[in-house]
């Protein structure tokens, strides 16, 4: 008799999970625009065979920017140079403001207005690839 309501409950169970409901996540999904940058990209890629492709998108006083380069690992350490490894240098306005390790980053606190921000791929010892890319934000 056991045996028999062992086998029923896992039968039960098993029933359960061969529904076509799937859970909806909570709360609202807010759509982002996106801007995709890469004229400039092009033009360098041609000269170095690579290609720096910038999505960013902004959030009130943020900028959420994502970066692609094929054939490229973001690295943290410094030293002896590695083709296809390096980081970026950040500038906003004209001003170097961070060393970038990774392909996702976010340019928090920026003033209301237009400010210009570039990229450039360096390699581990601080060498150029000669691959920058720039364009303007507007905060509001």
């Amino acid at each position: 008799m056991m045996k028999h309501f062992m086998v029923l409950i896992l039968f039960l169970i098993s029933l359960t999970a061969c529904t076509n409901e799937k859970p909806r996540p909570e709360g609202d999904a807010v759509p982002m625009e996106i801007s995709i940058a890469k004229e400039d990209a092009i033009e360098a890629g041609a000269q170095t065979g690579r290609q720096l492709y910038v999505n960013h998108h902004i959030k009130g006083q943020n900028v959420y920017i994502e970066c692609f380069v094929p054939n490229f690992t973001f690295s943290d350490a410094r030293g002896k140079k590695i083709n296809g490894e390096g980081y970026m240098n950040l500038y906003v306005d004209g001003k170097k403001t961070d060393e970038i390790h990774t392909a996702a980053f976010i340019i928090k606190g920026l003033k209301t207005g237009t400010h210009t921000i570039s990229l450039e791929l360096l390699h581990n010892d601080s060498s150029k690839y000669h691959l920058k890319k720039t364009w303007n934000v507007t905060v509001q």
